[in-house]
């Protein structure tokens, strides 16, 4: 795969996409939500086909509510399997169907939770890394992002995302989508074990 430097170059290649991203999303953002309307955020209907009609009942049962502060568009699924590369290089992001305003540690959170990785050892979607490796890397997308955001911050933003995740999981599980039950068990232990290691994971790294 590479040099370590190699691999550092392709992660501030993905963590850079975020701002980019957040940047082009401020002036759509701030249209309606300045003054904190409550509307949720769905995708333009374009049904053409039977197919496509589908899909657009299930975008519109999958709304996502607008989060405070209301500062871009986000993704809200922002992770590897997202992601669009063209020789090995960051192309694009795909699948925009929830996204929805709220603030910019709400991606970079998510973000941080794929890419670092902030989850337990035991997650099968998780890298074998120990924690000085992990603080590093969590330090590294907060440096590339360019803000204000520190990854102590960024922890606390994790944790409450991946509980807010859990709540959404567990809502479509009892609508009947009982294959994803599992993944609520799985956020909630993340949760934890973030919380755990927070001090390890948020201490400053040369």
């Amino acid at each position: 795969m590479g040099s370590a430097a190699a691999g550092n170059r392709r992660a501030r290649t993905r963590q850079r996409l975020v701002p980019a991203g957040h940047r082009a999303a401020v002036p759509v953002a701030g249209l309606d939500l300045e003054r904190g309307s409550p509307h949720r955020c769905r995708c333009p209907p374009r049904p053409t086909s039977p197919g496509q009609r589908e899909l657009r009942r299930h975008r519109r049962s999958v709304a996502v509510a607008v989060r405070q502060p209301a500062e871009v568009v986000c993704h809200n699924d922002f992770a590897p399997y997202n992601m669009v590369f063209t020789d090995r290089r960051l192309a694009g992001v795909v699948d925009w169907d929830t996204a929805s305003p709220g603030p910019r540690s709400w991606d970079l959170a998510y973000l941080a939770y794929r890419l670092v990785p902030l989850a337990h050892p035991d997650n099968g979607d998780a890298i074998d890394s120990g924690l000085g490796e992990r603080a590093r890397r969590l330090r590294l997308l907060c440096d590339a992002y360019g803000s204000e955001h520190e990854p102590a911050r960024i922890l606390q933003v994790a944790v409450h995302r991946l509980h807010d995740l859990a709540a959404f999981t567990k809502a479509r599980a009892d609508q009947g989508q009982e294959n994803i039950r599992s993944h609520v068990g799985l956020y909630r232990r993340d949760a934890r074990w973030i919380t755990a290691h927070a001090d390890q994971l948020g201490r400053d790294v040369a």
